[in-house]
């Protein structure tokens, strides 16, 4: 039976499904945030002020009915499982298995300036440079620097997070070619013993959210990235997000599959507290551990967490993984298509130093060339 609840504000309706063997919460949308709200609190850092509730048992979250216009000229009604926020589930996963993966995935997080968003607002004691020779540009998220000859960089760097990225991605502007990450490719030995893992969890993922793995992996098959080995093997995951002792500022995931569903797992080693993972306009969050499972919507939702605080002098780890779909890996051709595509790029690159020299020897024999003519023809 439904039953009213209310704290700090917020209201939902509560009960508990035997099917799911979990309390059901649907939000009422009393006590949430408006998106102006939410907007606002960009690339700031969450507290414990962000949230009412902080789940720490087996939960589904429904994000409260919202009003559609094109809702009128459907003839479909959006049911309760399409507005699912989050399926949290506590100890799904033995220590064995998650140590075993743990191993295997937290050499991909590595130092990285370039995390925009989620690594938050410039911080000079966040940074590798020095501040004053710094220049915050755009929305205050990245910087330019002051160069050793005094001339401001082309690059933009960000706050210094730990944090990286497993599995596949694709192609870009820089590296126009589909690819293993270079974590993957550098350790894959070491990479390929996460894969029980990684299956374990897109089971788990099926169990909790049928609808939407079934669009993922519809997703997967329509691209035929899974007929073309572009899926981690035998799940509907593309690609990892691998952070480190890492407070994510408020942030919208960007890139990944909007018919699908993120996934996230946390291991640890060492005693820490906080890391509490929250979606501040709906004010919940969840203390995921060592173990726990949750499928999330975060490509859609703003969302952050607290920040993560050793309980002792001695060192800790909290390494989050962040399991999804990257929506442009449906330009992938075959391995072999990919694979001349790298080969023509890499025929063609130039390293930066390669490239300084080139521009140097063209502005030299420019250089030349005024000074012949000046030979040749003088000043009047």
């Amino acid at each position: 039976m439904k039953s009213r609840k209310e704290k700090n504000g917020l209201v939902w309706y509560e009960w508990y499904c035997p099917h799911r063997k979990a309390k059901q919460m649907e939000l009422t949308g009393e006590g949430i945030l408006i998106d102006q709200e939410v907007a606002k609190l960009k690339a700031e850092f969450l507290n414990d002020s962000h949230y009412a509730v902080l789940l720490q048992e087996d939960t589904d979250v429904y994000a409260p009915k919202e009003e559609d216009i094109f809702d009128m000229f459907s003839n479909k009604s959006k049911t309760l499982h399409d507005r699912l926020l989050l399926s949290f589930r506590k100890a799904v996963f033995s220590l064995e298995e998650c140590e075993k993966a743990r191993i295997a995935l937290r050499g991909a997080a590595r130092p990285s300036k370039n995390r925009g968003v989620a690594g938050g607002k410039v911080d000079p004691t966040k940074i590798s440079r020095d501040p004053s020779q710094i220049v915050v540009v755009g929305d205050g998220i990245r910087y330019r620097y002051i160069t050793d000859e005094g001339v401001l960089s082309l690059t933009t760097e960000a706050n210094k997070t730990t944090g990286g990225i497993a599995g596949f991605f694709a192609s870009t502007t820089r590296n126009p070619y589909c690819r293993q990450t270079a974590y993957t490719k550098e350790r894959f030995e070491l990479f390929r013993t996460c894969f029980p893992f990684l299956k374990l969890c897109s089971e788990q993922f099926k169990k909790l959210a049928p609808i939407k793995y079934k669009a993922q992996e519809d997703y997967l098959n329509n691209k035929n990235l899974i007929k073309n080995s572009w899926n981690l093997p035998e799940t509907v995951y593309t690609t990892i997000t691998v952070n480190k002792n890492f407070q994510t500022a408020c942030h919208q995931d960007s890139g990944d599959y909007k018919a699908g569903m993120e996934n996230l797992v946390v291991f640890e080693s060492g005693s820490y507290s906080g890391g509490y993972t929250i979606f501040p306009k709906f004010r919940v969050a969840f203390d995921a551990r060592m173990g726990d499972f949750c499928a999330i919507d975060v490509a859609h939702h703003w969302h952050g967490n607290t920040e993560i605080v050793g309980d002792t002098d001695e060192k800790f780890e909290r390494i989050s993984l962040v399991l999804y779909v990257r929506e442009d890996m449906s330009t992938c051709g075959t391995q072999k298509e990919e694979r001349e595509k790298f080969l023509q790029w890499k025929g063609a690159y130039r390293t930066p130093t390669e490239k300084s020299k080139e521009r140097l020897a063209d502005h030299l024999q420019e250089k030349k060339k005024d000074a012949d003519f000046m030979d040749e023809f003088g000043e009047e």
